[in-house]
């Protein structure tokens, strides 16, 4: 295999105390009893699947959740044990095969899929282990609701098919208005009504995500899905709540370069800035090739000794410009914060993306491989 091709100059720090704290007010919200399926997907939003799901599982976790058979089979090859589901369909013929031997647990939502299971059940001697996605207003993924009461009849007439859970995702728990939310809910509160008449009973019903445990925790159900909260972070600005989250990640990169120029030098591509007096303007390892966003060109800032450093010019592929005339004498390898902590001061993630028009999940997701993940305990 071949080696990682790290950008030598560029750390995103994944501190696991303040996940382990997140985690702890996350069941702080929710019933004693209830279990947590925390997403690793998206390499864990950023912070790596393979460490944090090591960390978590070494704590407890209870399950793990992912977008594609490859990133659970990934964990497989770590000597992960714990629990994974995956959340997507399986559509590839081979996938079938490969989520029995790795013991993965699919979602499924077809009868073609269900059947395949059931054959390969039988054929492994194998009791196959599925969760039922039900589409309750999310307009995506899923089962129609009127035709759940029937796929679940079908489940229970397969005999190598063993039913550990349903679930719906809330397309809207982050907005004011409860009313399709709590729709929803009621929606998925029938199948739970429906599987007591029939006395099912099944491991797992869960709904909740991250802004639904804050403003629906009253539904936790058997088990709800943080994601964005375990890493330390808001689904959106309007619903910060004070319930103590802590950033799990702080990106760093190290000054490669420092230049004093005279006012009106250019700097970066397309001549988008002149120096407007003389400047110092450092540049910064990192780029958009590591997932920093191009729309900061000109906007952002960093952080360098808890000062704000403003971005100068377009943000290229492997650098960022920064002034740094308020400082004194920034040296080769010193390490500025593009966001989390520096010293005393923060650049909040949520503020990043209120500034790009996104969401802080967008902005975790695309901080690249190539930025080497170093992990606090």
């Amino acid at each position: 295999m071949a080696e990682k091709q790290y950008n030598p100059y560029s750390f995103a720090f994944i501190n696991l105390r303040n996940m382990k704290h997140n985690l702890m007010r996350i069941r702080s919200l929710v019933k004693r009893n209830t279990k947590i399926l925390i997403p690793v997907k998206s390499n864990a939003y950023g912070c790596g699947i393979v460490g944090v799901s090591k960390y978590l599982e070494n704590i407890g976790i209870d399950y793990l959740g992912v977008a594609f058979p490859h990133e659970g089979i990934r964990l497989r090859k770590e000597k992960i044990r714990a629990p994974i589901l995956i959340f997507n369909e399986v559509i590839h013929e081979d996938d079938y095969s490969r989520i029995i031997k790795n013991n993965l647990t699919p979602t499924v939502c077809m009868i073609s899929s269900l059947k395949k299971f059931n054959q390969l059940g039988k054929r492994n001697n194998k009791k196959i282990n599925i969760h039922i996605n039900i589409d309750t207003g999310m307009g995506r993924m899923g089962i129609a609701f009127k035709e759940i009461f029937n796929f679940i009849r079908t489940v229970y007439s397969m005999e190598n098919i063993v039913l550990e859970g349903i679930y719906t995702h809330l397309s809207s728990a982050d907005e004011k208005d409860r009313r399709f939310t709590l729709a929803q809910l009621k929606e998925f509160d029938s199948i739970a009504v429906f599987l007591k008449q029939q006395k099912l009973k099944i491991p797992y019903l869960h709904v909740l995500n991250s802004a639904g445990i804050m403003n629906y925790s009253q539904y936790h159900y058997d088990m709800v899905r943080p994601g964005i909260m375990l890493y330390g972070y808001f689904p959106d600005n309007r619903i910060r709540k004070s319930i103590g989250l802590k950033p799990c990640m702080d990106l760093k990169s190290c000054i490669v370069s420092v230049k004093k120029h005279r006012k009106n030098t250019p700097v970066g591509y397309g001549h988008t800035y002149y120096t407007r007096r003389s400047e110092v303007i450092a540049s910064i390892s990192c780029g958009y090739g590591d997932g920093i966003n191009r729309l900061l060109s000109g906007r952002g800032y960093v952080l360098f000794q808890d000062m704000k450093c403003l971005i100068r010019g377009r943000i290229c592929m492997d650098q960022i410009m920064v002034n740094m005339n308020s400082l004194s004498d920034p040296v080769l390898g010193d390490m500025v914060t593009i966001f989390g902590r520096d010293k005393k001061k923060l650049i909040r993630l949520e503020h990043a993306a209120e500034e790009l028009k996104t969401v802080p999940y967008e902005i975790l997701c695309q901080i690249g491989e190539r930025v080497k993940r170093i992990y606090i305990e």
